[in-house]
């Protein structure tokens, strides 16, 4: 089983099974003169997907309301607080 750490977080390759995550890694050149037309296509739309992932990071970041103490009255809305915070 492979272990990465990820920003801190020491994850295991069966945690990416439960939660049907994928790592996908960029694609190298390894000896070519360039990509073939798959891996550039491949490449594209993976650097799209990360662009999104970190805007989401940063608005996570800049929200105060996940700074702090959330009350256990709110612990049934904190799926759409993270939704909010991400996609607003």
């Amino acid at each position: 089983m492979h272990t990465w750490e990820i920003g801190g977080l020491l994850t295991r390759g069966s945690l990416f099974n439960i939660f049907w995550i994928t790592l996908e890694s960029p694609v190298k050149l390894e000896g070519k003169q360039q990509f073939s037309m798959d891996e550039d296509v491949h490449h594209r739309k993976n650097s799209n997907v990360r662009v999104h992932v970190e805007k989401g990071i940063r608005r996570v970041k800049v929200f105060k309301i996940l700074q702090g103490n959330i009350p256990l009255l709110y612990l049934h809305l904190i799926s759409k607080l993270w939704m909010v915070c991400c996609w607003a």
